[in-house]
């Protein structure tokens, strides 16, 4: 009966996951227990079952002699064993819980003696409160919605802070604020850059940005860019200044990105003890027929060359990245394009970050000019590649920037007749 009532225990502890060593030999075993120690239990009490049933007659005699009351005395304290034996388990149970307890409380006081220590460097994904004021912005590097790659240097191109907004098409506050970051990206654009760093479905983000009207929104695969801002939670928005600096604590909530723009837009000083940096003179991309901003590049191959140097013929820039996984898609298209290019088509001018050697591979027939310092890029507002822009004969800006592999394939539409881009 003990065997059996043991068993019971060891299997009740089993099912709640605890599994204390065993010292039912001694020395000689201290493993934990499992369930080969309960069927161990019912085996050696079903071998005592049998014994005691082959042999009836020595419980029998051992009783023989004793009167009701008595074999109740006995029955009684056979029960009174089985409760001592259980009720020393759970105090050496409750024992050891209340020592971690008392080991838990030793250590918070001894750190309170100790007084404040210097913070733990975060874990990977432990999101916090945000950057450091000051601390340099984390660079990244993030698809837009239509497929142009677009980073932290490319946003700072226009020389305008940059506020980074954190949001998901799932989170109802965020989409309450859509329509005040629409508002704001047009109201505030001489004055401030707003990029929105949206986590979820790819369809839904688009849905989101097309009913709101919300540009420059960037599409992060895995909350990469919240993991290195230390953002917590959605909508969120911080600040970056033109010296790629954390400007700003996190705001967290709409309301508190709402007043963060309105201190931006009211000229309060946010952080660092300085107004945000005066709007530039000329707006970000030059309006259709505005004068184009000339350049001077080198040019793959040796030599450098000017955009004035093609006055007298319709061109359209392309602003390239060899690194861009979107660029590399539409490469072939293009390559396409030049071998069987229209004769009254425009003339093609690559304007790219890349290295001599990267653009070698490409093997563009045009002229591709070596923009390493993004200056071409930011004088025409391009943000990230691929974009292009067409340009007259006059050296006239011809037509809005286009963005991604679609707005650089409706710049050249005699490319849809020749079966490259359409």
């Amino acid at each position: 009966m003990l065997l059996l009532l043991f068993a019971g225990v060891l299997a009740l502890n089993m099912a709640a996951g605890r599994r204390p060593r065993c010292h039912c030999f001694g020395e000689l075993s201290r493993a934990e227990i499992s369930w080969a120690t309960v069927a161990r239990n019912v085996v050696l009490a079903a071998g005592a079952g049998l014994v005691w049933a082959a042999e009836p007659s020595s419980f029998t005699s051992a009783t023989r002699g004793l009167s009701g009351g008595q074999l109740a005395v006995a029955a009684s304290l056979a029960v009174l064993a089985v409760a001592v034996v259980l009720q020393g388990w759970a105090l050496v149970h409750v024992v050891r819980q209340h020592g971690r307890v008392l080991l838990r409380l030793k250590a918070l006081e001894e750190a309170a003696a100790a007084g404040p220590q210097p913070a733990a460097a975060p874990a990977a994904h432990n999101h916090g409160r945000g950057l450091p004021v000051g601390q340099p912005a984390p660079e990244f590097s993030l698809v837009g919605l239509h497929g142009e790659t677009m980073t932290l240097a490319a946003l700072h191109s226009s020389g305008r802070p940059v506020l980074l907004v954190f949001s998901d098409p799932g989170c109802g506050p965020c989409t309450a604020l859509a329509p005040d970051l629409a508002r704001w990206q047009a109201e505030q654009a001489d004055r401030l850059r707003i990029a929105v760093v949206a986590s979820g479905s790819l369809d839904a983000i688009r849905a989101s940005a097309a009913e709101h009207g919300v540009s420059d929104v960037l599409i992060q695969r895995a909350h990469e860019v919240a993991d290195a801002y230390r953002y917590q939670g959605t909508p969120g928005a911080v600040l970056v200044d033109v010296a790629g600096r954390i400007a700003s604590p996190l705001a967290s909530g709409g309301p508190a990105i709402a007043a963060l723009v309105t201190r931006l837009v009211d000229g309060v000083p946010v952080a660092l003890g300085r107004q945000a940096p005066a709007a530039p003179a000329r707006p970000v991309t030059p309006p259709v027929g505005a004068e184009a901003p000339d350049f001077r590049l080198p040019l793959l191959g040796g030599g450098e060359a000017s955009l004035s140097e093609f006055r007298g013929r319709d061109v359209v820039l392309l602003f390239w990245n060899p690194r861009c996984g979107f660029c590399q898609q539409l490469l072939p298209e293009l390559i396409a394009w030049e071998q069987d290019r229209p004769p009254d088509a425009p003339e093609l001018l690559v304007i790219s970050t890349g290295d001599a050697a990267a653009n070698t591979a490409e093997r563009f027939a045009s002229p591709v000019f070596l923009d390493a310092a993004s200056s071409a890029m930011a004088a025409f507002g391009a943000g990230g590649t691929p974009m292009a822009v067409a340009v007259d004969a006059a050296g006239r800006v011809s037509s809005p920037l286009g963005t991604g592999a679609p707005g650089v394939k409706q710049l050249l539409p005699a490319a849809s007749q020749q079966g490259a881009p359409s």
